[in-house]
């Protein structure tokens, strides 16, 4: 696939300079030797091997517990924000856990690197809702992210999205009710379809503050 211009493209987030911590930084020392793109040079997909990609995964906390629930498969998880690359780097290296690995930047810069057919799964637990109307164009999940994830899709790729913002929620379902290449799992998330994960602090905040949480689970359609 050829590479994204990212000049033209509206981004879902914007770097903040935020404190890193000390043992953030320990880790981001060890990004090369934990990256997806290290891994992909010096591995080559087997048959039945499972990729599953998680876009946004904070400080990493339901990643972690994901790839060590499920060490068959290997995991890539995406972030822009250097704290929480830092951070899970930091676990990652201490728990020895051998079937993650991060890319630390934008998901549509990591595309092109990622083999045809290589997902099974892609994971986006409450992406930012960017909750004012005129912003609602930086949503992360778009047709654009579909669009250019096709290819990286293997057959029946599960994709599960969890959001805390109805109106969110209800745009996705007007998005995926036009698309003909994933299939709308609608009340039928059967928890053999689920990877088990912690819960995350937006998470913990949306329930405090009396947010439903939605969950849409879709299986691409080549």
């Amino acid at each position: 696939m050829d590479s994204i211009n990212n000049n033209f493209r509206i981004k879902s987030y914007v770097l903040r300079q935020g404190r890193i911590s000390s043992s953030q930084l320990r880790g981001l020392e060890k990004y090369d030797k934990y990256s997806v793109n290290s891994f992909l040079i010096s591995e080559k997909k087997t048959a039945n091997q499972q990729y599953i990609l998680e876009v946004g995964f904070g400080i990493g906390k339901s990643l972690i517990q994901a790839a060590k629930s499920y060490p068959n498969y290997i995991f890539f998880g995406a972030e822009v924000h250097s704290p929480g690359v830092g951070s899970i780097l930091g676990k990652i290296d201490k728990e020895a856990i051998d079937n993650l690995k991060v890319y630390h930047g934008d998901i549509f810069d990591l595309l092109p690197d990622l083999p045809d057919k290589s997902l099974s799964r892609v994971q986006i637990y409450f992406p930012d809702p960017w909750k004012k109307k005129k912003h609602h164009k930086r949503r992360l999940i778009s047709n654009s992210l579909f669009d250019n994830l096709k290819s990286k899709l293997s057959d029946n790729c599960l994709f599960h999205i969890i959001t805390d913002w109805e109106d969110y929620y209800l745009q996705l379902l007007d998005l995926f009710s036009n698309r003909n290449d994933f299939i709308l799992c609608v009340n039928d998330i059967s928890e053999k379809m689920l990877i088990d994960r912690t819960t995350t602090k937006y998470e913990t905040k949306a329930i405090k503050e009396g947010r439903a949480i939605r969950e849409i689970l879709l299986t691409y359609i080549c």
